[in-house]
């Protein structure tokens, strides 16, 4: 018997032959491009681009020697997924294969060719042209991760060259596209891109070092006492996938003296999050991030004034002796995070969590950081009393009509009033039996949506609004069963594509949603389709572009092919921007009033994520005004970008803004 099953406990009688196959292997030989001849000595890796199946280990960064006068070479990789090989040799460039799909090889051995490569030379000065010395170059080439996250990020200095008298130069490197990243102690470290290697002559490259900027604070406890030997990271992202890119975005460690202050140099001028060490258990302010200055310093006191105090009753009855969190819209992510605990009475104290937007959350009682969001709150740069907040919390019980299948999955989720995704709220009780009702725990006064899912079938969307009248509320489920099929096709060109086609299959209503990823050998079927209207989509926006829209009855079977012109034609190429404001002295201001206005209307915000503020409209220039309380009103200009003739959006489309104080 094979394919995929599910079984349902009990179940008796359940017997299971499971072959045991082994880690997947790569296999193939080494030749010298110029003579194609085996190369015998050389080091080979894996890196890994997509896992197919089970577990999502990463892939071993480290070497694998080879010595075999016929070039031959043999890979084990972690699980099955696609690779790429990637072969290093003295006297030779590095070598990347193409993808390699471990299900469609089938033990084929792959070839890979090296060549000699070119040498790169260039210099580094600072910013008086002043040759620097003793700086460290790395090519990405030489740096880059054995996984997809890291690929393009500079893991490590091993292989690095060192600048004389500002000079450098890199032998046996791979025509084609490269980077570099030059680092120096006493500067701050530059990644220059798009060095073209293949161009004739070779490009001679010139690096500028600056200063950076300096960040200095104070770090207190969550009582606002001044706290030594405390060890601080700044962080180029506010989270990472694994070892290697934590390691490689880190951009300084600090740890506080005995006054609880710290100060750090040479920092870049990009967004850099501030971490403490032991994050998740530490109280008073454990995150938060600044925008440092080029030859300025900055200010980020992790602690310290403001202070904030309250007090917090849930259902009428004071939260005694409860870890409680201010954070963004996501109690998980984002650039801000400061956790304290109420006394017997309720009563809490922040320092340091103001000016900007925040949510308070309260940790469910006996359930290590899972969260219930209180309120939202608009924190000024003063000491602030927010009184008593009453949180009101019920629990919500659903009923399937007809009765749920025992492979039904129900969740509940925050509604999003643009995006058709958002944050799972609410604690699912273990259900005692299959004709149980779903009972979700801690539901606060909001808007949701529940989704009921099932392998094979359209999920089921129902939003519900829970009041303090409703509190505790019980409702019934439909689940819809259909007879109708669809088969998707993709045409030629879509089926070369290298990026996988994603779409959404939405009932009119957006009652019904069939997700459609993963294509086998150019199809997909979507089954079990009630009868009614439906439309295709790429994105999860509640007012979406369709891209197709048909109608289907009772046992239907209808075959959709999907073209390259199909998606030209439905898109239209609209403006995109992401605006961060900040302190003057660099420390995000999360929750600005920010409007953006032409002669076609007002844009208002799109979309709050990680608590930065994006904008979507037609591509040009707007009159902007961003205002928070107690700062100054800011008017100017700002564009919205649109993609390119590939349909891809510059890297970098955040506009940063800097607010002063209305005492200035």
């Amino acid at each position: 018997m094979k394919g995929d099953y599910t079984v349902f406990a009990p179940a008796n009688d359940l017997q299971l032959n499971v072959a045991v196959t082994g880690k997947p292997q790569i296999t193939g030989t080494v030749l010298a491009d110029d003579t194609n001849q085996p190369i015998s000595r050389f080091q080979v890796r894996a890196i890994k681009l997509k896992t197919l199946r089970g577990a999502n280990y990463g892939q071993e960064q480290g070497w694998q020697d080879v010595d075999q006068s016929g070039g031959e070479f043999k890979v084990a990789v972690n699980g099955p997924g696609i690779y790429r090989i990637e072969v290093a040799a003295t006297g030779y460039a590095r070598a990347l294969s193409k993808a390699v799909n471990t299900d469609q090889i089938q033990g084929k051995p792959i070839q890979l060719k090296l060549t000699k490569g070119v040498t790169l030379t260039g210099t580094v000065v600072n910013t008086q042209g002043q040759p620097i010395d003793g700086a460290n170059v790395i090519p990405l080439s030489l740096s880059r991760g054995v996984m997809s996250n890291t690929l393009d990020q500079f893991t490590t200095d091993s292989d690095a060259v060192k600048t004389v008298d500002g000079k450098f130069s890199i032998p046996h490197l791979a025509p084609g596209m490269e980077s570099l990243k030059v680092t120096h102690p006493d500067y701050d470290f530059a990644i220059v891109k798009d060095i073209d290697l293949a161009a004739s002559p070779t490009p001679k490259v010139e690096v500028t070092l600056t200063q950076g900027g300096t960040v200095q604070g104070l770090v207190t406890d969550e009582n606002g006492k001044p706290q030594p030997n405390v060890t601080l990271f700044f962080q180029d992202r506010y989270g990472y996938n694994g070892d290697a890119a934590r390691k490689a975005g880190l951009l300084a460690t600090v740890i506080t003296d005995e006054e609880g202050r710290y100060s750090v140099s040479h920092l870049p001028s990009q967004l850099c999050y501030v971490v403490r060490k032991d994050e998740w258990n530490s109280l008073g302010v454990v995150r938060q991030a600044v925008l440092p200055q080029n030859g300025k310093t900055s200010t980020l006191n992790l602690g310290g004034r403001p202070e904030l105090t309250g007090r917090l009753k849930v259902n009428g009855q004071p939260l005694a002796n409860t870890r409680i969190l201010l954070a963004g819209e996501n109690p998980n992510f984002g650039i801000f995070r400061a956790y304290t605990n109420t006394d017997s009475e309720g009563m809490f104290h922040f320092f340091g969590a103001g000016p900007g937007q925040r949510t308070l959350y309260y940790e469910v009682p006996d359930v290590n950081n899972d969260w219930v969001p209180v309120r939202s709150l608009e924190l000024i740069s003063d000491d602030q009393d927010l009184g008593t907040l009453e949180a009101q919390v019920g629990q919500l019980t659903v009923n399937c009509q007809p009765e749920a299948p025992d492979d039904m999955r129900l969740g509940l989720f925050n509604y999003h009033t643009v995006w058709t995704v958002s944050l799972g709220a609410g604690n699912l009780e273990p259900r005692t039996n299959s004709s149980a009702p779903f009972v979700f725990k801690q539901v606060t006064t909001r808007d949701y949506v529940l989704i009921a899912s099932r392998s094979g079938y359209p999920s089921v969307y129902q939003k519900v609004h829970v009041t303090s009248e409703n509190l505790n509320r019980q409702l019934t489920l439909p689940i819809s069963e259909g007879t109708a099929t669809v088969h998707f096709k993709l045409d030629q060109e879509l089926m070369q594509a290298e990026e996988p086609l994603r779409l959404k299959l939405w009932s009119k209503d957006q009652r019904l949603l069939t997700n459609i990823y993963s294509f086998e050998a150019g199809e997909f079927v979507a089954r079990h389709l009630p009868a009614g209207d439906y439309f295709l989509t790429r994105v999860d926006i509640r007012e979406t572009k369709k891209l197709l829209q048909f109608t289907l009855r009772q046992n239907e079977q209808k075959t959709v092919t999907l073209t390259t012109e199909l998606f030209k034609k439905s898109e239209s190429k609209l403006g995109f921007r992401t605006i961060d404001v900040f302190t003057q002295a660099g420390v995000p201001l999360p929750g600005c009033h920010i409007q953006l206005e032409s002669g076609s209307g007002t844009i208002s915000r799109h979309i709050q994520q990680n608590e930065r503020q994006s904008f979507v409209g037609d591509p040009g220039t707007y009159d902007l005004t961003v205002s928070y309380p107690g700062f100054q009103t800011l008017h100017g200009k700002v564009k919205l970008i649109p993609p390119d003739k590939s349909w891809i959006y510059p890297d970098n489309l955040t506009f940063n803004l800097r607010l002063k104080p209305e005492a200035d």
